[in-house]
C-alpha cells in the first residue's frame, strides 16, 4: 500500500462526511416542510414528501453504515457509545415505518405523532455523529 492511497482516503472520507453533513441540514428543513403540509392537510404532498424523505434517509444511513461506521471499527475506535449512536438508525427505521403504516391507513394523527418521533430522533443522533462519530472517522 503507498503513502498515496491513505491520504487519497483520507480525502474520500472528508469529502463523504461533508456531504453527509450537508445532508443533515436538509432533512431537518424536510421534516419542516413535511409538517407544514399535514398542519394544511395536503394528503398528496404529505405522501411525495414522505416518500422522498425516507427514501433519503434510507439512503444516507446505509452510507454511513457501510462507510463510516466501520472506519471506525477498522481504526479500533467503535466503542459503546459509537454503538448506541449507530443503533439510532433503527429508532429512524422504526419511525419511517410508523409514518408510512399510518399514511396507509390514511391516519394522518399518528403520522404526525411519528414525525414528531422522528424529529426529536434526528435531533439526537445527528449533532452526535457530528460531535463524535464523524471527527472520529476522518481524524
Amino acid at each position: 500500500m503507498s503513502v498515496v492511497e491513505p491520504i487519497e482516503h483520507l480525502q474520500e472520507l472528508r469529502a463523504l462526511v461533508s456531504q453527509l453533513e450537508r445532508e443533515h441540514k436538509k432533512f431537518a428543513s424536510d421534516i419542516d416542510g413535511l409538517e407544514a403540509k399535514v398542519q394544511a392537510d395536503e394528503a398528496d404532498l404529505v405522501k411525495e414528501l414522505f416518500i422522498r424523505l425516507q427514501d433519503s434517509l434510507t439512503d444516507h444511513m446505509l452510507v454511513e453504515e457501510f462507510e463510516v461506521y466501520p472506519e471506525l471499527m477498522r481504526k479500533n475506535l467503535f466503542d459503546a457509545a459509537i454503538s448506541s449512536i449507530m443503533q439510532q438508525h433503527h429508532d429512524v427505521t422504526s419511525s419511517l415505518g410508523k409514518m408510512e403504516l399510518s399514511l396507509r391507513l390514511g391516519n394522518f394523527i399518528e403520522f404526525q405523532a411519528a414525525l414528531e418521533e422522528l424529529a426529536a430522533v434526528l435531533r439526537e443522533h445527528q449533532p452526535a455523529e457530528e460531535e463524535k462519530v464523524f471527527p472520529l472517522a476522518t481524524g
